[in-house]
């Protein structure tokens, strides 16, 4: 056996195997080039500057939007202007504070600055709608803009050893786009559709209390504030609502909850793979009609999916940073639905891959999840240490009695065999069992017809 180098093998060349083993080890700087496609940056005198420009930039863009959506009367136009203020700009300079830029790409960037912009929008929206304050449009730019500002602060400082990441392979970013654009083209158009109907009724009256400070307005729910507080901070910035303004936000998530799921699956099986299965969740029929109405599921698929990526470029590459935003999503997803809780196990799949059974008793190198567990922690305490005083917490425990049973196992199959035939119908198990039987076909061919002297075929 020949001990040259290898040399480093692009994402299209990646085997199942070799990704699940980039899983389980720290990647080398050389292979995580290859992953990214790592390419010549700017010129030193632009990238030593550009990490002021990207905040003063996201800055001033942030304080134009707040005026476009407190003053412009197109609906349209202010309620994405309000969307660029609350989340969307905040999370950006979250992501860049706190995000190593040589651990990821551009596309990862985004997606985690959207993932935490949402997370801002929930628990900023929560702590807003705790205070004994009315949501009128000057008290929600008073708070908003000074959380935008103490972000700023932390981002300042990591200004000035910024440097870009990489923008990853052309490939990368031609898949990245389609996959936006079909999820967009099926949640954006027409949001408009209907009136409020069935649970997002719920939603709307108890975020029309929030704005008016009624008493324990977020505690009539039975479950987490997220859908209500997303919706009531976006209320009290524009001063009106209608069904488009409500729902965009949930589209929006939606959007992002597909994006994360293809840099997730980037991440462990490679460019085709993660390009298929993205595509086949952004035309999935319960995530598009979720995403087109004013309930959880669309943020609880963004923040969940984006905690396990999390946990997965912890696995790669250790940054101590990750585990703490891990445990943040998934907070911010646990306090939109409880559904959250079910991105805990692969989670821990994933860091007890990396660390194996010296994970449970090195406390040194768990520190960071301990770290992130009572971030994750704080933030849930933000609404359920107040909601265990309320007599209004019954409501919590009988949702969860409905939906498990009070008895152990409850079967579940009869809701989800109606739920699946609403909005799955029938083409679509039968395309993605289509496409299992000739993966495996093509799997099969491929050893039979290979000779013992080709290499293995990669998916």
């Amino acid at each position: 056996m020949s001990d040259a180098p290898e040399s480093p093998r692009t994402a299209h060349d990646l085997s199942v195997l070799a990704a699940w083993r980039l899983l389980v080890t720290p990647t080398p700087r050389r292979v995580r080039d290859a992953i990214d496609g790592d390419e010549a940056g700017p010129a030193p005198g632009i990238r030593r500057y550009s990490g002021l420009l990207v905040v003063i930039g996201l800055l001033n863009l942030s304080a134009i939007n707040v005026i476009v959506a407190s003053t412009v009367p197109d609906p349209v136009l202010a309620v994405v202007a309000a969307l660029l203020h609350l989340a969307v700009i905040p999370g950006l300079l979250l992501a860049f504070a706190v995000a190593p830029p040589d651990e990821i790409n551009v596309v990862e960037l985004l997606v985690l600055g959207l993932g935490l912009g949402m997370l801002i929008l929930v628990t900023g929206g929560l702590a807003l709608a705790l205070l004994p304050v009315r949501l009128v449009p000057i008290n929600v730019v008073m708070w908003t803009a000074g959380l935008t500002l103490v972000i700023a602060v932390f981002a300042f400082k990591r200004a000035t050893n910024w440097q870009p990441p990489s923008f990853g392979s052309r490939a990368d970013l031609l898949c990245a786009a389609l996959v936006v654009l079909v999820a967009a083209g099926l949640r954006l158009p027409g949001l408009g559709y209907s009136e409020f109907q069935g649970d997002e009724t719920e939603v709307i009256l108890r975020a029309v209390g929030v704005v008016q400070n009624l008493p324990d307005a977020i505690f009539y729910h039975g479950k987490g504030p997220g859908e209500v507080v997303v919706v009531a901070t976006q209320y009290g910035l524009l001063g009106a609502i209608s069904e488009g303004m409500a729902r965009l936000p949930f589209a929006l998530a939606g959007i992002g909850g597909v994006l994360a799921f293809f840099v997730l699956a980037r991440r462990l099986l490679g460019l085709p793979g993660a390009t298929a299965g993205a595509l086949l969740l952004a035309t999935n029929g319960y995530v598009v009609a979720f995403s087109r109405i004013t309930q959880y599921q669309s943020l609880v698929l963004l923040l969940g999916t984006l905690a396990l990526w999390c946990a997965v470029r912890w696995s790669q590459s250790g940054g101590r940073i990750w585990p703490v935003l891990a445990g943040a999503l998934a907070a911010g997803a646990a306090l939109a639905h409880y559904d959250a809780l079910f991105v805990l196990p692969p989670i821990a799949l994933v860091a007890f891959w990396r660390t194996r059974w010296r994970g449970l008793i090195d406390f040194e190198l768990l520190a960071p999840w301990r770290q992130g567990a009572l971030i994750g922690a704080g933030l849930l305490a933000l609404f359920f240490v107040p909601y265990l005083d309320s007599p209004l917490f019954a409501l919590a425990t009988g949702r969860i009695e409905d939906r498990v049973g009070g008895g152990f196992p409850h079967n579940n199959l009869p809701g989800i065999v109606a739920s699946a035939t609403l909005y799955l119908g029938t083409m679509f198990p039968l395309l993605v069992a289509a496409l299992i039987v000739l993966g495996a076909v093509v799997g099969a061919a491929g050893r039979l017809m290979r000779r013992p002297d080709t290499p293995p075929l990669r998916v």
